[in-house]
């Protein structure tokens, strides 16, 4: 029972390691980045002239750290999307896709330029994100 145990634990390892690897490579595939910003930086994302600023966390839900929960909870950002004709859009974006977990008007991703951009991760504190940017697939 207990080598049954291992070879389990083996497998899940390996399925999630290779999730992520499979994930990693599609997002390189679509010319993906991730950009880090700090509340109240703003950023030029590399090789377009996308400007991102993190504005602030309107909703911060998530499990704290160390704390076994039951619901993960939901994270919603404010950042300001400038594009490359200048056009400035504020936008709530949300770590969740799942329609009616975080606020009615947040976002899972967001489409400018040709780009698409999600909120990949947040560190504890929401004071530090880091933003998916990747070339949109066009298939709108």
């Amino acid at each position: 029972m207990k080598n049954l145990k291992i070879l389990f634990t083996f497998l899940l390892c390996f399925f999630v390691f290779s999730l992520a690897v499979y994930a990693q490579q599609l997002s390189d595939q679509q010319g993906g980045q991730k950009v880090e910003i700090s509340r109240g930086q703003t950023v030029v994302v590399p090789g377009t002239e996308l400007e991102l600023t993190f504005i602030r966390a309107t909703e911060d839900s998530r499990c704290p750290e160390n704390v076994q929960c039951i619901w993960a909870g939901v994270l919603v950002v404010e950042i300001e999307v400038k594009s490359g004709n200048g056009e400035r859009k504020k936008i709530l974006i949300t770590d969740t896709p799942f329609q009616g977990e975080a606020s009615a008007d947040a976002l899972f991703s967001y489409v400018i330029d040709g780009y698409t951009i999600e909120l990949f991760s947040a560190n504890a504190k929401a004071s530090v994100i880091t933003l998916s940017v990747f070339k949109a697939d066009h298939k709108e």
